[in-house]
């Protein structure tokens, strides 16, 4: 009975592309997909992790990730800042995750973390949504503060164009986050909010997005986020899905 419903659900589905609910598209994913460039006084310190290092699966999904710290060095080996973790997730639906979290050396750093450019088919009537959270943590009893540094906000997320190109679909945390003495204050904002989507404008046939911010010395920062785009469901591809899951609760409960 259980296949005989998940068949029903499924041919339902199918059908429903007909009245215009797409099917996820194949998407491309940049070379490096994961850049964190620290800069203060001493200098600058890059890390880029590379598309070869993750790891597909049913080659819709992709994850990279690193859970071994990373010291960032100057030209001439001052540390400036360490990449303690991270981790980039994209699928073809298409959607771009970030995680991080990074610490200042003994000055305040500016950071940059940006995510891949994901790359798609190009979906000519399309919706999103992006939410972020960033922490601030105070490790040498000072306080600690993560403020915008170049940017509206603390996070970005674009399409047609990588970030910093492309067209704005959200500015997201207004910042500062500041953390009192030997504690942690987080903040978060999500676009548009309630788990919907809002209108983007034009065809779109790529995402990516970062974080920019400056962190004071000896402190910790971390961040997470995720961008979603896809076509805007068709009327009647939303009735026809409504009508698979009538179906298929009428027959549990026979």
């Amino acid at each position: 009975m259980l296949r005989n419903r998940l068949s029903s659900v499924a041919t339902l589905v199918a059908i429903a592309g007909g009245f215009g609910l797409a099917a996820p598209a194949l998407a491309d994913i940049s070379d490096i997909v994961l850049r964190i460039e620290a800069t203060n006084e001493m200098g600058t310190a890059v890390f880029e992790g590379h598309l070869s290092e993750g790891t597909w699966y049913e080659g819709r999904e992709y994850i990279w990730e690193s859970r071994t710290p990373i010291m960032m060095l100057s030209n001439s080996g001052q540390l400036i800042a360490s990449f303690n973790n991270g981790r980039v997730r994209c699928v073809d639906d298409p959607v771009v995750q970030l995680n991080f979290s990074v610490s200042a050396g003994s000055l305040n750093t500016t950071f940059t973390i940006t995510s891949p450019t994901l790359s798609f088919v190009a979906i000519t009537d399309a919706e999103g949504r992006a939410s972020a959270g960033v922490a601030a943590t105070d490790v040498d009893g000072d306080g600690a503060t993560v403020m915008t540094a170049g940017m509206p906000r603390l996070y970005t997320s674009r399409y047609n164009g990588a970030v910093p190109a492309g067209s704005l679909f959200a500015d997201l945390i207004a910042g500062p986050v500041a953390a009192p003495a030997f504690d942690s204050t987080t903040a978060s904002e999500e676009s548009p909010g309630g788990g919907l989507y809002s209108a983007v404008t034009g065809s779109v046939s790529d995402m990516s997005s970062r974080f920019r911010f400056s962190l004071t010395a000896n402190d910790d920062a971390s961040g997470t986020s995720s961008y979603e785009i896809r076509p805007v469901p068709a009327p009647g591809a939303i009735a026809l899905l409504g009508l698979g899951g009538l179906l298929a609760g009428r027959r549990r409960r026979r």
